[in-house]
């Protein structure tokens, strides 16, 4: 007489397995896209002086809603960064960059010329205000 019980191999049930992952993927769906990272920074107010800090000699760029003005001359947003990249040999990357922007213009694109500057190896910079 032959034992089946001991020639049978175990059978695993994965089902509630699966279910309990189930679960733990819908509640992270659900919780992930309303998890959002909130910084606080306080941002320090403009000088009240009308005195500027700026020489003749340093390097001044202008940030307006259709165009860039750097060395008193217009360049588009697209331009800017080649042509940036092009004169920044005539200036010291010691001195001090001034960046003023529009109030109309977007932060995205005061950023994008903040880092055009920061990557051609100038690391003063500072962002005028009225």
């Amino acid at each position: 007489m032959k034992n089946d019980f001991l020639n049978d191999s175990p059978e695993l049930n994965i089902t509630p397995l699966v279910d309990v992952m189930l679960v733990l993927v819908v509640i992270l769906m659900l919780i992930v896209p309303n998890v959002k990272y909130d910084e606080n920074i306080n941002l320090p107010d403009g000088s009240k002086s009308s005195q500027s800090t700026a020489k003749k000699d340093d390097m001044r760029i202008s940030v307006k809603k259709d165009y860039v003005i750097f060395n008193n001359k217009k360049y588009t947003h697209i331009e800017f960064g080649d042509n940036f990249n092009l004169e920044k040999s005539n200036f010291d990357t010691e001195k001090v960059v001034f960046i003023a922007g529009d109030k109309d213009i977007s932060y995205d694109l005061l950023m994008q010329v903040l880092t055009i500057v920061k990557k051609a190896g100038f690391l003063k910079i500072s962002l005028q205000t009225k």
